[in-house]
């Protein structure tokens, strides 16, 4: 998660970030998005706030921060992340 966050910021600073399927990014993305509210690094892993952080990112980027909850997100945070 953390590394396309990243390729996703360079080709945003390029210009070039139209070369993407953002629909299939977006699939993704919320493909990795856990019943806690937290998201894993890819579909297959438990959330972690570092890739949370990034999953938020790459949503703010793609307009489509609208679709998790963030009361659920914040919740997950505090009970899984920091207790």
């Amino acid at each position: 998660m953390s590394g396309v966050y990243w390729g996703l910021s360079a080709l945003y600073l390029l210009g070039t970030d139209d070369s993407l399927d953002k629909s299939e990014l977006l699939d993704w993305v919320m493909s990795c998005y856990k019943d806690c509210g937290g998201f894993g690094a890819s579909e297959r892993n438990d959330p972690h706030l570092l890739y949370t952080l990034s999953a938020l990112q790459i949503l703010v980027m793609l307009d489509s921060l609208h679709l998790v909850d963030a009361d659920k997100i914040v919740l997950c945070a505090y009970y899984q992340f920091f207790l």
